[in-house]
């Protein structure tokens, strides 16, 4: 949508879509190291389960969701911690 908006001169849209498609970053937990829901007042959904399936993950999981960013593999490695390998926190 922000690259047809883009391509129309829509350029609020543009960055409005833009900006919509960093929102995946809200979902990362740094404590776990993996997306993970959150309930409507911004908690964490409790019991983290690294190996749950649906629930509130659509066709997959944790480990399926947390590197579903195709949009933005930068904006996903700067999120687990850089250039380092990685592994979730809970391994370190």
């Amino acid at each position: 949508m922000a690259q047809a908006a883009r391509k129309l001169g829509k350029m609020d849209d543009y960055r409005l879509f833009m900006d919509r498609a960093k929102s995946y970053r809200k979902s990362w937990d740094p404590s776990v190291g993996f997306m993970r829901a959150r309930k409507s007042d911004g908690q964490w959904v409790e019991k983290f389960d690294e190996f749950a399936w649906g629930g509130p993950y659509v066709e997959g999981g944790p480990w399926q969701c947390s590197w579903a960013v195709q949009h933005d593999p930068a904006g996903l490695i700067e999120l687990v911690g850089g250039q380092e390998p990685w592994s979730p926190s809970w391994t370190r």
